[in-house]
C-alpha cells in the first residue's frame, strides 16, 4: 500500500509541521499580548488623501490625547478604511448621521481608537508625522464658535479675576465627576436606555390588538365605512409614536456627544486650571487673556447649568417610561375589549366605542411627546456642544498666547 504525502504511513504525527506552528504561536502571542489600545482624539488640518483602500487624514490631537500617545507630537496622520460609513453627530451635521473618510474637511473633530505596541510607538517618536491607524471612528462637525476678546457677556454677579481662578480647578474637577469616562452622568443615560427598550414592547402590545380589531370589523357584513376609516387613523397616531420613542433615543445621543466633548476638553483643563490658578499678574500681562479667562468661566457655569438640567430630566424619564407602559397596558386591554365584540354589536355601539378609543390614542400621544422633549431639556442638551466648542477655542486662544504645556 502507498504511504500518503499529505499524511504520514501508521497514523503518526507530522512532528516537524506541530513545531513550526507552535513557533509561530509563540512568535506572535508577545507581539500581541504587548499592543495597547489608545483612544485617538484630534481635529482635522487638511484635506484627506484617498490612496487603495484607504483615506488618510492629517489631525491634530488634543493636548489629553497627545500627552497619552506620547508620541512627541500632536501632528498626526490617521488611517481610515476608504469604504467605512463614519457616525457623524453635532450643530453642522445638517441631518446626515454618517460620513465617507473622504468627506472629513478641516475643523472635524475625529474621534476613534488604535492599537500601538511598545515598539511601534518608539518607532513614531522618531517620525516627523506619524500614521496611526483608526477604528471605531465617529465625527463631530460644528459650526466653529471661538469666544470674542470681550467674553459673553457681564457675569451675572461682579467677579474677580482671582476668583475665577481660584475656583476653576475645583469647578473643572467637579464637573468631570459629572460627566468623565466613569462620571455618574453617563452612568445615568445608560440605565435610561435601558428603560426605554420596554416601550417598544408595550407598542407591539397596542399594534397588535388594533390589528385584531380592524380584522374583526372588516368581518363584519354591515361593517360602515366610517368606522374603517377611523380604525385606520388610529392605527397610523399609534404607529407614529415610535418616531417619539426614537427621538428621545437620539437626544440620549446628543448628550452623549455633548458630554463627550465636554469630557475631552475637561481634560486638558485639568492641567491647565492648576497652572492658571496662581498666575493672575502674568496674565494680565498679554493682551485679551483675562477676558478669555472670564469668558472661560462663563462657559463652565453655563456648562454646569445645563448638566443640571439634563440630569433632572434623566431623573423623569424612569416615571415617564412606567406611566407610559401602564396606559400602553390600558390601551391595549380597551382595544382587545372592544374586538372581542366587534363582530356581534350593532354598528352604532361600535362607532361609540371606537370613539372611547380615540381620547386614549391622543393621551398617549401627549405623554410620548413629552418624553420625547426630555420633559423640556432638549435646548440645554444641544446647547452641550456648542458650550465645549466655545470652550475649545478659549483654551486655543489661551495656549497660544501664554505657551501652555
Amino acid at each position: 500500500m502507498l504511504d500518503s504525502r499529505t499524511r504520514p504511513p501508521g497514523g503518526r504525527p507530522i512532528t516537524w509541521r506541530v513545531a513550526l506552528l507552535a513557533l509561530l504561536v509563540l512568535a506572535t502571542v508577545p507581539a500581541a499580548a504587548e499592543a495597547k489600545t489608545f483612544k485617538v482624539d484630534g481635529r482635522v488640518k487638511g484635506a484627506p488623501t484617498a490612496k487603495g483602500g484607504a483615506v488618510t487624514v492629517p489631525i491634530q490631537l488634543t493636548r489629553a490625547a497627545g500627552n497619552k500617545l506620547r508620541l512627541g507630537t500632536r501632528n498626526v496622520n490617521v488611517k481610515i478604511k476608504r469604504r467605512a460609513r463614519l457616525r457623524l453627530s453635532g450643530s453642522d451635521a445638517q441631518g446626515a448621521s454618517r460620513l465617507r473618510a473622504a468627506a472629513l474637511r478641516a475643523g472635524d473633530r475625529v474621534k476613534g481608537v488604535t492599537a500601538l505596541s511598545r515598539k511601534a510607538k518608539r518607532r513614531m517618536r522618531y517620525t516627523p508625522r506619524p500614521t496611526l491607524k483608526l477604528k471605531r471612528v465617529r465625527v463631530i462637525r460644528n459650526k466653529r464658535r471661538l469666544a470674542p476678546p470681550g467674553g459673553g457677556g457681564p457675569p451675572a454677579a461682579p467677579r474677580t479675576l482671582e476668583q475665577v481662578l481660584s475656583e476653576l480647578s475645583g469647578r473643572v474637577m467637579s464637573l468631570n465627576a459629572r460627566v468623565g469616562e466613569f462620571g455618574s452622568l453617563p452612568q445615568q443615560i445608560e440605565a435610561q436606555k435601558l428603560q426605554l427598550e420596554g416601550l417598544g414592547t408595550g407598542l407591539e402590545g397596542v399594534t397588535a390588538a388594533f390589528e385584531t380589531l380592524t380584522t374583526n370589523v372588516e368581518g363584519r357584513a354591515d361593517a360602515g365605512g366610517a368606522v374603517a376609516l377611523q380604525l385606520e387613523a388610529l392605527v397610523a397616531q399609534v404607529e407614529a409614536l415610535e418616531t417619539s420613542s426614537s427621538a428621545v433615543e437620539d437626544l440620549l445621543g446628543q448628550l452623549e456627544s455633548g458630554i463627550g466633548t465636554i469630557s475631552g476638553v475637561l481634560e486638558e483643563l485639568t492641567t491647565l486650571a492648576p497652572l492658571l490658578s496662581s498666575q493672575a499678574a502674568l496674565i494680565r500681562q498679554f493682551p485679551g487673556a483675562e477676558q478669555q479667562v472670564m469668558a472661560l468661566d462663563e462657559a463652565l457655569r453655563r456648562i454646569e447649568g445645563r448638566i443640571g438640567s439634563a440630569e433632572a430630566a434623566l431623573g423623569t424619564i424612569g416615571s415617564s417610561v412606567g406611566g407610559l407602559n401602564a396606559a400602553m397596558t390600558a390601551l391595549t386591554n380597551s382595544v382587545s375589549a372592544v374586538a372581542a365584540t366587534a363582530a356581534t354589536v350593532d354598528l352604532g355601539t361600535l362607532q361609540a366605542q371606537v370613539n372611547g378609543l380615540q381620547g386614549e390614542v391622543t393621551n398617549l400621544q401627549g405623554a410620548f411627546a413629552g418624553l420625547a422633549s426630555l420633559n423640556g431639556a432638549a435646548a440645554d442638551i444641544l446647547g452641550l456642544e456648542a458650550d465645549a466648542t466655545a470652550i475649545e477655542g478659549i483654551v486655543e486662544i489661551l495656549c497660544t498666547s501664554m505657551a501652555c504645556p
